[in-house]
């Protein structure tokens, strides 16, 4: 197996020769004593990984840091220095674009593992620009599609003399590929999230009803349901771990990863213009986890309930299947968390989607998908995922199943003997 290449440069050769022979069995290591030298090494060659001592003479490790970033912004860097002076600390993160720093004296396990997170962390970017590239690549290829089926329409009405019946015959058409460019994005996100078991397909089920409940036109229940289904698209560039892990133990930094996804969502699908208004939506979203006590008065107002309208019945549901937590929750416990952790959503749109959803399970089978405990379960529901249990990961029942009384009785009681909820996943 090829070796992993590391550039290492420091003014110190005696310090270049300890590194090379600590990393040499496992590393490709290259030396460099200037700062010069192993720019011109970067201009030809490729380094997933970039060591660069701080102090050294005519070109520091800052100035150094910033040309490497330039010449190779995936690469990792690593700064080592002896000395604790915050301003050159400040000033090689800021225009270097370190990922680690190391104090000298090192300890060779700090070093070693360093290099291994500094690899592990090349090859997730490298996974993450190529999935970006991917969905471009896709986006321009639909897009030209899209392009190409406007023109096929205006010459057919042309031909047609803009017969009635052939217009609507093309919009039809461009409304279908539309709908399968919303199937085939929604896809490429649930594909990247096999742990969301269908979150984004019941958020946008669910948003279809509490749209009609608040009186939005056909146009714009169509445009808030886009957004349910495509709002965690951007989350396709995020780390395995990252989308795994419930959201309160995530660090600081990971959660804004997770926050700012859906700008990059927004950023995936702003070519399509028929996509403006859920990008709309998506926006506001994000200034609302972002900056939620930023002023909105200013912004259409059926904008700004949408992005209420997703927030609640996105994180009510991952609430329910331990995504924010480590635990599940009922959803009536689920619903508190939401009135006492996040004080500026709309309580007047949560009280109306707790209507919208009892009403669904009094009246099942409905149109809404819907994650439900135990308890709230009733013989002849659907199921629509496999039952799991969370501290296991053992199936209980699998899907596509009718539930039985004894069905019921049966996850009852291992809900008890577990001290766990159970999540049923139903249409």
């Amino acid at each position: 197996m090829e070796k992993i290449k590391v550039l290492i440069v420091d003014d110190e050769l005696e310090i270049l020769k300890a590194l090379k022979r600590l990393l040499h069995r496992d590393y490709d290591v290259d030396i460099f004593t200037s700062g010069f030298d192993a720019v011109k090494a970067l201009e030809e060659n490729s380094y997933p990984v970039i060591i660069s001592d701080m102090r050294m003479p005519i070109m520091d490790g800052a100035e150094f840091l910033s040309k490497a970033h330039g010449l190779a912004p995936t690469s990792q860097k690593i700064l080592l220095t002896g000395f604790s002076d915050p301003m050159d600390t400040s000033r090689a993160v800021n225009d270097g674009h370190i990922n680690f720093y190391i104090n000298k004296p090192w300890q060779n396990t700090t070093i070693l593992k360093a290099l291994n997170d500094a690899v592990l962390a090349y090859h997730q970017e490298i996974k993450r620009r190529n999935a970006f590239y991917n969905i471009k690549i896709k986006n321009q290829q639909l897009s030209k599609n899209a392009s190409e089926l406007e023109v096929d329409l205006l010459d057919h009405e042309t031909a047609l003399n803009r017969a009635e019946h052939k217009n609507e015959v093309a919009l039809s058409k461009i409304k279908q590929t539309l709908q399968r460019t919303v199937n085939v994005l929604s896809d490429c996100a649930a594909l990247n999230e096999p742990y969301s078991h269908g979150h984004s397909e019941r958020v946008a089920s669910q948003l279809r009803e509490l749209g009609k409940a608040l009186g939005f036109s056909n146009a714009q229940i169509s445009h808030l349901v886009i957004a349910g289904k495509l709002h965690r698209l951007g989350m396709i560039g995020l780390t395995d771990e990252v989308l795994s892990t419930p959201i309160h133990e995530l660090h600081i930094d990971q959660q804004i990863e997770v926050v700012d996804s859906l700008a990059s969502t927004c950023d995936l699908l702003s070519p399509f213009v028929e996509f403006a208004p859920s990008v709309d939506i998506i926006q506001q979203l994000h200034q609302l986890e972002r900056e939620p006590n930023t002023d909105l008065d200013y912004i259409d107002e059926v904008s700004v309930k949408s992005a209420h309208a997703l927030f609640i019945c996105s994180r009510l549901d991952m609430l329910m299947n331990a995504h924010v937590l480590s635990k599940r929750l009922s959803f009536h416990d689920a619903a508190t968390f939401v009135k006492k952790h996040y004080h500026y959503i709309n309580t007047d749109i949560l009280a109306l989607f707790e209507k919208v959803r009892e009403k669904a399970l009094l009246n099942y089978p409905s149109n809404i998908q819907l994650s439900i405990g135990v308890s709230e379960a009733r013989k002849g529901m659907e199921l629509h995922h496999d039952v799991i249990a969370k501290h296991n990961g053992q199936h209980y029942i699998q899907s596509p199943h009718i539930l039985t009384e004894h069905d019921i009785e049966q996850l009852k009681t291992i809900e008890e003997n577990n001290d766990s909820l159970l999540v049923l996943h139903i249409k």
